[in-house]
C-alpha cells in the first residue's frame, strides 16, 4: 500500500495538496480543494490501466469545477426549493444558483474549500488519508460550528471507502455526498448506453420541471427506469418523457430494496470487463447521468444521500456519519 502527498499550486491561485493512494492493482488520486477524487486508476481485462472517473485535463480547471467533477458536496447536496429553509420556526435564505432551488449548496459550498490534509494512515491491509474543514456559523447560510472529517481508505482488496462525520454545537441541516461520475470503459472513450446497470431499489421519486422530487415515490418495474435486474442504462435515457427530459436525474430509494443480500448499486462495462458495486448508510441514492450537452451521457454518478428538497435536521451534539463503500473488480 502506497501513498503520496505534494503540494500544487498556481499564479494567483491558493496551493492545493494533491494524494495518491495504490495498492498493487488499482490507485486513487485525490486533491485537498473540494476534497476531491480525481481519478480511479485500474486496468481492464487486457491489463490496460485507464481512469473510470470524468476529470477535468488540467488541475487548475478544478479551482472553476461547475459540474461537480469528484467533489465532496456539502453543506447539502441536491436541490431546495427558492432557497427556503427553516430550523425551529426560524427562516433562513438560501442562495439561489439554479433555476428556483438552491443547488449542492451554491458557490460557498464545501466544494469551493481547500481542505486540511493528514497524513496517511497506514495498516498492513490499508492506507487513509483524512480531509479536514471548520465550518463557521452561517459562513454559507447555514447554521452550526463543526468540523467536518471525510476519511478515504483503500485496501489491498480494491475496496474503496468513504466515510464523511460532523457534529454541530447546535441543530443545523446537513445531507453531504460524493459527486463522482463514473464511466467504467475508460477516459470516457465510450457513452453509458451499453453498460449494465442494477439498482437495489424498489421505488424511485420522479422529478418535477425544476428537477425536484416529486412525492410520494413510485414503484420501478415496468418502467424505463426498471433497473432492479441488470439493465442496460441506455434504456433509461433514449425515451422521453416529462416535457422532453433525457436521461436519469432521479432519486431512488435503496432505504426500500430488492434484495437485502445485494449491494445498493451494481454497475458493469462488458467490453472492458469493469465492475463495481456501491453500498452506503444512507436511504436513497441520486443516479445521474451526464444529461447535458458538455459530456453528454458519459458519465453517471450515484449520490448517496437523503432525498433532495428536505429538511434533514441534524440535532446539537449528535453525529452525522455518511459511509459509502466501494468495490472494484474484473470479469476475466
Amino acid at each position: 500500500m502506497n501513498g503520496l502527498k505534494k503540494k500544487v499550486s498556481f499564479e494567483g491561485l491558493e496551493p492545493t495538496t494533491y494524494v495518491l493512494l495504490s495498492n498493487d492493482f488499482m490507485s486513487v488520486e485525490l486533491l485537498s480543494l473540494g476534497a476531491t477524487m480525481l481519478a480511479i486508476n485500474m486496468p481492464d481485462q487486457r491489463g490496460i490501466t485507464e481512469n473510470i472517473l470524468l476529470s477535468h485535463d488540467e488541475l487548475k480547471a478544478y479551482y472553476h469545477n461547475e459540474d461537480f467533477y469528484g467533489v465532496t458536496v456539502g453543506p447539502y447536496a441536491g436541490r431546495i426549493e427558492k432557497g427556503e429553509m427553516q430550523i425551529d420556526g426560524i427562516s433562513y435564505a438560501l442562495e439561489i444558483n439554479e433555476k428556483i432551488s438552491h443547488l449542492h449548496s451554491g458557490t460557498k459550498g464545501f466544494q469551493q474549500v481547500n481542505w486540511n490534509v493528514s497524513e496517511f494512515i497506514r495498516t498492513p491491509e490499508s492506507i487513509a488519508v483524512i480531509f479536514s474543514h471548520e465550518h463557521v456559523h452561517m459562513e454559507d447560510g447555514y447554521p452550526g460550528n463543526y468540523t467536518v472529517k471525510e476519511t478515504v481508505t483503500l485496501d489491498r482488496h480494491n475496496h474503496l471507502t468513504v466515510i464523511i462525520e460532523a457534529v454541530s454545537d447546535r441543530k443545523t441541516v446537513l445531507n453531504m455526498t460524493n459527486h463522482n461520475y463514473y464511466n467504467l470503459s475508460g477516459h470516457h472513450q465510450r457513452p453509458i448506453y451499453d453498460q449494465t446497470l442494477f439498482v437495489n431499489a424498489l421505488k424511485m421519486h420522479a422529478i418535477d420541471d425544476n428537477d425536484l422530487p416529486i412525492w410520494p415515490a413510485h414503484l420501478l418495474r415496468g418502467t424505463r427506469f426498471d433497473f432492479t435486474r441488470m439493465n442496460k442504462i441506455g434504456q433509461a435515457v433514449f425515451q422521453e418523457e416529462d416535457g422532453g427530459i433525457y436521461g436519469i436525474d432521479n432519486p431512488f430509494r435503496i432505504d426500500e430494496p430488492v434484495d437485502i443480500n445485494e449491494p445498493a448499486i451494481i454497475y458493469k462495462d462488458r467490453i472492458s470487463g469493469r465492475q463495481m458495486t456501491m453500498d452506503s448508510n444512507q436511504p436513497v441514492v441520486v443516479i445521474y447521468t451526464t444529461n447535458r450537452e458538455k459530456q453528454m451521457h458519459r458519465g453517471i454518478c450515484f449520490e448517496m444521500q437523503r432525498c433532495p428538497n428536505q429538511m434533514h435536521y441534524l440535532e446539537a451534539n449528535t453525529p452525522y456519519v455518511n459511509e459509502m463503500k466501494i468495490s472494484f473488480n474484473i470479469d476475466e
